[in-house]
């Protein structure tokens, strides 16, 4: 089946694994059966040939492969332009922590177990991909307990200076408020952790799929500012002075090809709109410098889209039209303060100028450390990062999970989940989709007032055998305990609150 697509129908996804089996053929059939249309691909050029005629909604990739491949395969995905908007799901064949903590920095939708049996198959990636947000049932049953532990939330440093960086995440903390991040960047400095300060925190400018961004403070000791400086310096050379954020919106497969050719350049950052409804959907946290649109986006029906997407986008954003538009006239009338301009096509000249205008000449930057900005391109490995705090867990089960947080994270994002009781059973520490937060008004005074409710993402059948055998024994030796000391708490009669084994 590798390679073949069932009979169109509703949205479109595509399945990238090392071979096809049955039982993936079984599931694509199921899925086809829910109006997802699955393609399989078994090589990475296939899978890029098949996005330069058609992008799909979807994009699975399967670690079946060995760990070099795989990672590969999602660094390479997740750095186009073209997955902007996409919903990228990890099936799990086996666990591997590397390739897990790379889905969950490009903010994949789920990690599913293969092995997990159909109906819960199914429904996670349902809930993982729907096209608007839906309610996800917690199980029954779980086990109340006041068990600390850490979590840790993926996030990327967008850029870095010698006092201060950019990092996209889905935590969404207060000014002034101090995050610990490890990563990449931390272990080349020979930290454990690096303290950042929140100095300004957006929801615009994203370049990955989280929905928060702050620009922060940090500082390494004394006797590590030299390392520093010298981390910094490196990045450098492979930095580019500045970046043009750039907004595509092109249905022609054969003019969108082009434009990410020509403007392949680092110096540009690229968001490219999978629906019509993006044009308005995705400028609001991109904010674009420039627009490109193909003409007959500006026309007929979606004209008044077009007019949508001009009152959001920011004042300085300039708008090119590629092709013909008839109502040119019109639009720059409505909106005569718009830098708005059209192009027969994408000559090599106009190109050059584009690409001109917005090159800084080394010369013309401070050649102070402190002054210089390192970008950290998605496939820079120091860009990937986590955001650690700590944390309780409220509630537990085999499949699912009740966290409580000082620092509040939005919603339907992944994170791992470091606890003694779960690294004691388990061996690791799980990764959690978080499906429900909010705030507990019962623990006002408390510091972890921010509950989440959220299933154990990577956990597959072997595991939950083993959680639900080890929260089963936790029961039982509550029961005797209350049997042995009848009187020893007010709270005695709930069998199912625990503490700490």
């Amino acid at each position: 089946m590798a390679d073949q697509a069932h009979k169109p129908r509703g949205r479109r996804a595509y399945w990238i694994a090392d071979a096809v089996d049955q039982l993936m053929s079984e599931r694509a059939k199921q899925l086809h059966a829910q109006g997802i249309e699955v393609t399989f691909f078994t090589s990475l050029d296939k899978l890029l040939k098949a996005f330069d005629v058609r992008r799909p909604s979807i994009l699975v990739v399967t670690n079946d492969a060995d760990e070099s491949k795989g990672e590969k395969i999602l660094i390479h995905l997740t750095s186009m332009p073209e997955i902007q908007g996409i919903k990228l799901v990890l099936v799990a064949h086996r666990n591997s922590s590397w390739l897990t903590f790379l889905a969950a920095a490009t903010n994949a939708r789920d990690i599913i177990p293969r092995d997990l049996p159909d109906s819960a198959w199914i429904t996670r990636f349902l809930f993982a991909t729907a096209p608007k947000a839906q309610e996800f049932v917690q199980p029954h049953g779980q086990i109340t307990l006041n068990s600390m532990a850490q979590v840790a939330v993926p996030a990327r440093i967008t850029w870095i200076r010698r006092d201060s960086m950019r990092i996209e995440s889905r935590v969404r903390p207060a000014t002034g408020a101090t995050l610990t991040v490890t990563g990449p960047l931390a272990d080349a400095l020979g930290l454990p952790s690096i303290s950042l300060k929140v100095r300004k925190v957006e929801h615009e400018k994203l370049l990955y799929r989280f929905s928060d961004a702050v620009t922060a403070d940090w500082k390494v000791p004394d006797d590590l500012q030299s390392k520093a400086d010298e981390f910094l310096r490196g990045q450098l050379v492979h930095s580019p002075k500045s970046r043009l954020r750039l907004f595509v919106a092109v249905q022609s497969t054969a003019l969108r090809s082009d434009i990410l050719t020509v403007f392949s350049d680092p110096r540009f950052d690229i968001s490219v709109a999978l629906q019509k409804q993006n044009l308005v959907d995705d400028p609001k946290f991109f904010t674009p410098d420039l627009v490109l649109v193909e003409g007959k986006l500006t026309d007929g029906d979606d004209l008044s889209r077009f007019y949508e997407m001009l009152e959001i986008l920011p004042p300085h954003a300039n708008v090119i039209i590629i092709g013909e538009a008839p109502a040119l006239a019109a639009i720059k009338e409505k909106h005569p303060r718009r830098k708005i301009s059209l192009v027969a096509n994408l000559s090599p000249e106009w190109v050059a100028k584009i690409t001109a205008r917005f090159t800084i000449d080394a010369t013309n930057q401070d050649a102070s450390t402190n002054e210089m900005t390192a970008h950290l391109l998605p496939d820079n490995p120091f860009s990937l990062a986590e955001i650690i705090m700590p944390a309780r867990v409220q509630k537990t089960h085999p499949l699912a999970v009740q966290i409580a947080t000082p620092l509040p994270v939005s919603n339907f994002g992944l994170c791992r989940l470091d606890s003694p009781l779960f690294r004691k059973v388990l061996g690791r520490s799980p990764y959690l989709k978080m499906t429900a937060t909010r705030v507990d008004k019962n623990s006002l005074g408390s510091k972890f007032i921010f509950l989440a409710e959220c299933y154990l993402a990577d956990v597959d059948q072997q595991d939950r055998a083993k959680l639900g055998e080890n929260f089963a024994r936790m029961l039982v030796d509550s029961y005797r305990k209350l049997e042995l000391h009848p009187a020893s708490s007010p709270r005695s009669t709930d069998a199912k609150e625990l503490k700490d084994p």
